[in-house]
């Protein structure tokens, strides 16, 4: 029986969503993080990520390191 191996994105994406739950994600957003890239790049149901969503994944890591937030989903809360 042959084993489906996941796609390289959606190993790096759950690696950049566990390392940004650590630095308190949920605790200050209560939202599923690959959900809300997913949903910024307009890929939800897409079978993995893209290389551009991988990108905006990691943006968002280091913005809410450096800061406590993500300004894309502040601006999102406000509207």
């Amino acid at each position: 029986m042959k084993v489906k191996s996941h796609h390289p994105n959606t190993l790096k994406l759950i690696q950049i969503s566990s390392e940004i739950i650590e630095a308190g994600f949920l605790e200050k957003y209560n939202k599923d993080f690959c959900y809300e890239v997913a949903k910024a790049m307009s890929e939800l149901g897409n079978e993995y990520p893209s290389d551009e969503a991988i990108r905006l994944a990691k943006r968002w890591l280091e913005e809410f390191k450096k800061t406590g937030k993500i300004k894309a989903l502040e601006d999102e809360e406000e509207s």
